[in-house]
């Protein structure tokens, strides 16, 4: 009887080392991931930018880790919804800094957003990338961000030297009350007025705003040849349908964000005609073809972020691969390589942190972005 209870304890010791053995195991397995945070817009009037970022993120952190990982370690995100709200992306960066613990952040996309959460990134010291937030204020955000994507002055002073070398004197500008609209259009007026044009009127307008006949209005009285957009894709969408139905006689230029299928399509016949800055597509055929077989849907073009977010995660696995965990480290990687060939095209930071990359000039015609000049 003796022995057999010293056999039971010895069992039971031996299945209980077994289970905190287990138990150990699967802890010391979750701690082996890389934890990465992603603040981006899923909901709300802009989340088909969102959207196409978590995807392109996921099919990279699906290739990382089908690759090995980082020296073993699996990569994972966490993503956080912001809704293209400040308040959302503040309190999501710190829920993931605070209580995941993550090793670097990608986003805001909303350029709203990505500027709050540049303080908290710089006061942490903790990476943050922005796939293809556009403010120009972004460039001096801080030493710890970085964005995959130029500075949306560069595209408003493209259109505007554009619009002069065309003939155009005298504009009017409409921009959403965010840093977006206040970046463009501030570059748009900077560099037209720096070449004799003249800006006759700036409206700007709340992101809620869904009647713009008022604006126009004031417009129509200052006998513009031209209006400058510089909002997002809804917004954009129900200025141009009112400009036209108000049968005012200008030439339209607008921002990148209208650089999307659901932007043509929602517009028709409307759209045609309209000129608008962007960076060209080179996303490689191979990634094109993998996202219409992945998602059955045509390749929605590099402004819908999806690969320049594929991206993110390809030069912070490069950089974990190489240096490790530790931001400075990654900060100090990212400055030092050069032409990094990423599935959006070649990658190189300046000295901000801004992707090194040129905007061109397209005309809508018959629903469809068409290349006006390099």
């Amino acid at each position: 009887m003796k022995t057999k209870t010293i056999v039971g304890v010895v069992g039971l010791g031996i299945i209980l080392i077994i289970f905190l053995f287990s138990i150990s195991s699967i802890f010391k397995t979750e701690k082996s991931d890389i934890t990465i945070g992603a603040v981006l817009p899923l909901t709300g009037g802009v989340s088909f930018w969102g959207e196409s970022a978590q995807k392109g993120i996921q099919l990279a952190v699906q290739d990382v880790n089908e690759k090995g990982g980082i020296n073993g370690r699996h990569i994972k995100v966490i993503f956080e919804d912001s809704a293209c709200d400040p308040k959302n992306s503040v309190s999501a960066f710190k829920k993931l800094t605070e209580f995941d613990k993550v090793t670097a952040v990608i986003g805001d996309i909303c350029s709203s957003g990505t500027l709050a959460l540049a303080p908290l990134a710089e006061s942490q010291q903790k990476i943050l990338i922005t796939p293809c937030s556009e403010a120009s204020a972004i460039s001096e955000a801080g030493d710890f961000v970085f964005r995959t994507w130029v500075p949306n002055g560069a595209q408003g002073a493209a259109l505007a030297r554009h619009a002069h070398q065309q003939g155009f004197r005298n504009i009017a500008l409409l921009s959403i009350n965010t840093d977006l609209g206040e970046s463009i259009g501030s570059a748009v007026q900077k560099t037209f007025t720096s070449l004799g044009g003249q800006v006759a009127l700036w409206e700007k307008y709340n992101q809620d705003t869904t009647d713009f006949r008022t604006s126009l209005s004031k417009v129509k009285d200052k006998n513009v040849d031209a209006i400058f957009i510089a909002g997002h894709e809804p917004d954009s969408i129900l200025l141009v349908k009112q400009i036209r139905e108000m049968d005012l006689d200008v030439q339209i230029f607008a921002d990148s964000t209208i650089n999307t299928p659901s932007f043509f399509k929602a517009l028709g016949a409307s759209a045609d005609g309209i000129l608008f800055a962007d960076l060209e597509d080179t996303t490689t055929e191979a990634f094109r073809a993998r996202w219409k077989q992945e998602f059955n849907v045509e390749w929605p073009g590099a402004t819908s972020c999806a690969s320049v977010a594929y991206d993110d995660i390809s030069i912070l696995a490069d950089a974990l691969q190489k240096v490790g965990t530790d931001s400075s480290k990654i900060k100090n990687h990212f400055h030092a390589f050069k032409d990094f060939k990423g599935v959006s095209g070649s990658i190189t930071f300046d000295n901000n942190g801004d992707l090194i990359r040129e905007n061109h000039i397209y005309r809508i015609e018959n629903g469809k972005p068409t290349l006006v000049r390099n």
